[in-house]
């Protein structure tokens, strides 16, 4: 979500990922396997949220 002013030099972005916290695999099959042949599942980040502000001069 972002807003910005009508001079459009300023703007605020509010941005989440996975903000209900769950764990799950990523990839295609959410399971991978390595050169030697083992299985392996790579864990998707956790939750992150922020403000991003801008200001153009």
């Amino acid at each position: 979500m972002t807003w910005s002013n009508p001079d459009d030099d300023l703007s605020i972005s509010l941005f989440a990922r996975n903000i209900f916290g769950h764990r799950y695999r990523g990839g295609a099959s959410g399971l991978a396997v390595d050169t030697f042949g083992a299985p392996r599942a790579t864990l998707m980040e956790p939750s992150t949220w922020g403000i991003d502000l801008t200001a153009r001069f």
